[in-house]
């Protein structure tokens, strides 16, 4: 059965960026709001204008740091026209660039360095997927993941951040995007064994190790041995 690609992106990205991903976003939105808001040269149809721009460069900027800070592979790319710069992210079988969309569903619009990953996950639409994680040759190798985030509906603060798997034509989903939330609560359940299991057993043990007593005495009775001769055993 193959693994799916939530799967994948929760054994391929660092727990710790994981972790923190969303929050930094998070703040990057609350960062550009206040830096327009209250810039007081800019009347409101200049905020609106600005606001967009400003917030996808604190987006992609800070992204970049925290990918090299948790030990993920990133870098500043040009585009075929060199009219254009995008973040491109490298960490075990995933490679992601970000996009800014009208809602967490919602595909970026196809564009040349867009198109061109997608077309790695033509394996995707095969159902072609490996069951174990390995180690790919280069960037032609990586599944091509998108990480999206927009705003709420007031345009302030943000709204989502999902990821998905464009199909190998960047005109659809492979697989629709989801929550990066719900990928870190995969990524627990997958990789942290439950304090349960240790408790279970610990009581398990406590349980057996009384039995086995009673059965000694029980043989030792049966075979007319006291009280005495049986503890001296």
């Amino acid at each position: 059965m193959r693994e799916t690609l939530q799967e994948i992106v929760a054994k391929s990205v660092p727990p710790q960026w994981l972790r923190e991903v969303y929050g930094r976003f998070q703040r990057c939105y609350e960062e550009a709001f206040q830096h327009v808001a209250n810039y007081p040269l800019l009347d409101a149809p200049e905020r609106r204008h600005i606001l967009p721009y400003l917030r996808r460069g604190l987006v992609e900027a800070d992204a970049r740091r925290w990918a090299l800070d948790c030990g993920m592979h990133a870098t500043v790319e040009d585009t075929e026209t060199e009219s254009h710069q995008f973040t491109f992210i490298r960490t075990g079988q995933i490679c992601f660039t970000i996009s800014k969309t009208t809602n967490g569903n919602a595909l970026p619009t196809s564009c040349g360095f867009r198109k061109q990953h997608s077309h790695v996950n033509n394996m995707l639409m095969q159902q072609a997927m490996f069951p174990v994680i390995v180690a790919p040759a280069g960037d032609e190798d990586l599944i091509y993941a998108i990480i999206t985030h927009g705003p709420t509906d007031n345009g302030q603060s943000l709204g989502f951040v999902s990821i998905g798997f464009p199909n190998s034509e960047m005109t659809g989903w492979a697989e629709p995007p989801v929550s990066i939330i719900e990928i870190q609560e995969r990524q627990t359940r997958l990789f942290q064994k439950p304090e349960l299991d240790l408790h279970e057993h610990t009581q398990e043990e406590q349980r057996t190790v009384p039995l086995k007593k009673d059965v000694r005495k029980k043989k030792d009775d049966e075979e007319g041995l006291g009280d005495e001769e049986g503890e001296a055993r």
